[in-house]
C-alpha cells in the first residue's frame, strides 16, 4: 500500500514544550484546535514534573502527574475547546494526539 498523500487527514500528533512559569497560563494557547468533530483527545506527560492544562487558558482544568494513573488523560467524544494552555514547574514536554470523524 502507498502512503496516503491526498485528502484530509482526521488525525492530529503534536509535541508541546512546556516552559512557561508556574503561577498563569501565557496569553496565546499552547496548542490549537481547529476540527469541528473530535472522537478522541488525549495528553500525556512526558516529563518529571506535574503539567496543569486548561481548555479556557483562565482557570485549571486538570493536571498531568507523572508516574501515576495521572499521568495522561483521554477523552472520548468531548471536543475540547479551540486551544489548550499548558503550565508547569518545570520545562516539560507533552504530547497530544486526536482523531477525529473525516
Amino acid at each position: 500500500m502507498k502512503p496516503i498523500s491526498q485528502g484530509y487527514d482526521p488525525n492530529f500528533y503534536a509535541m508541546c514544550v512546556v516552559t512557561d512559569g508556574y503561577l498563569s497560563y501565557r496569553e496565546d494557547s499552547d496548542l490549537t484546535i481547529n476540527v469541528r468533530f473530535i472522537n478522541s483527545f488525549s495528553l500525556l506527560n512526558l516529563g518529571a514534573g506535574s503539567v496543569w492544562y486548561s481548555f479556557s487558558g483562565l482557570r485549571d482544568h486538570g493536571i498531568l502527574i507523572p508516574n501515576t494513573p495521572c499521568q495522561g488523560v483521554v477523552f472520548d467524544n468531548r471536543r475540547p475547546s479551540a486551544g489548550l494552555w499548558l503550565r508547569s514547574t518545570d520545562v516539560i514536554q507533552v504530547r497530544a494526539e486526536y482523531w477525529c470523524n473525516s
